[in-house]
């Protein structure tokens, strides 16, 4: 568990980094066009990549050292933040930077994340998978918490140069503390490294053998398409409706990192429900009903209360669905 805390440590504080150059950023756009198929275009075009990477990611991440693979998103990240850094410090950043930049992340991304979740199983004990999936939870809402007050009250003394220079310090510790560490591969198979047929389809046919993570699947599923349409849009709806006043974006932000942070917390220490698909589907269902509460409020005391209501559950059907 040692291990997996230090590397948790490295991840908690680079995520408060990259969130602050991503809420400055977010600002930055929205001052510049004032629309919300700008903002909404930024995100379509991180996640477009991770569809076409998703089928060879399982692959990748089962047949090389894992630990190699997220220091290379480490150092991706890096350098597409030095570049957006570098462009905007002198004065030459487009949208078409950012479309590139988050496009190239989004493959590398995928990868990163995917050996980080499957390390979490070789690092931790069965009994404590829900506790760490909750840690690492917590780890995007303190982002939250923390990023939009930090980006406001150093962006008007250093600029988006200044925050991103924040971002790649956080970037070069998080990167020592993983290299320090040791992770543990699955145990190797004798095949050769070849992508066949039934390598890329290992994973649905593994699925569709067995009902229940079928169910499973296809209720994420259902949850999951809205849910990212909507959080592709609730940024520009809250600024659209509050007449462009980052500062309320940043508190409606900063309640729903307490909230998804409370949640962690309170799954960490409970251990979750048993079985664990009642936790996912309790998430679910507390989650959605919220964010209906958020779409259809027309002030920050109603956006601040449905989005902190909303992250408090998601910790528990992220954990949960994880763990199983």
């Amino acid at each position: 568990m040692g291990v997996f805390v230090r590397i948790w440590a490295g991840q908690l504080v680079s995520t408060i980094g990259s969130y602050m150059t991503v809420f400055a950023l977010m600002i930055w756009i929205w001052q510049e066009t004032g629309a919300a198929t700008t903002l909404a275009l930024v995100t379509f075009f991180s996640q477009l990549p991770r569809i076409a990477v998703t089928p060879f990611a399982g692959i990748i991440v089962d047949r090389f050292p894992r630990k190699q693979l997220m220091l290379i998103g480490d150092v991706v990240a890096a350098v597409g933040t030095l570049v957006i850094g570098l462009l905007f410090w002198q004065g030459q950043l487009q949208l078409w930077h950012l479309y590139i930049v988050v496009t190239i992340y989004g493959c590398f991304g995928q990868l990163q994340t995917l050996a980080y979740s499957t390390s979490i199983a070789l690092l931790v004990s069965k009994d404590n998978y829900t506790r760490a999936e909750s840690m690492v939870a917590a780890v995007g809402y303190s982002g939250a918490i923390f990023s939009p007050i930090l980006a406001g009250a150093l962006y008007p003394v250093v600029g988006l140069t200044g925050i991103i220079t924040v971002d790649l310090t956080t970037f070069a510790i998080a990167f020592c503390l993983l290299s320090l560490a040791t992770i543990p591969n699955p145990s190797e198979s004798e095949d050769p490294v070849v992508m066949g047929w039934k390598d890329l389809t290992f994973g649905f046919r593994y699925i569709w053998g067995k009902p229940g993570l079928i169910a499973m699947v296809i209720a994420f599923s259902c949850f999951a398409v809205p849910n990212d349409i909507g959080k592709a849009l609730y940024n520009p709806m809250i600024l659209a409706r509050s007449g462009g006043d980052a500062q309320v974006l940043g508190i409606v932000t900063t309640a729903a990192g307490v909230g998804g942070v409370l949640g962690a917390l309170l799954v960490g220490v409970s251990g979750g429900l048993n079985p664990r698909i009642h936790g996912m589907l309790l998430g679910f269902i507390a989650t959605g009903l919220f964010k209906v509460v958020l779409a259809l409020g027309q002030t920050p005391l109603v956006w601040m209360f449905a989005h902190f209501a909303a992250t408090l559950a998601i910790p528990l059907f992220y954990s949960s669905s994880n763990a199983i």
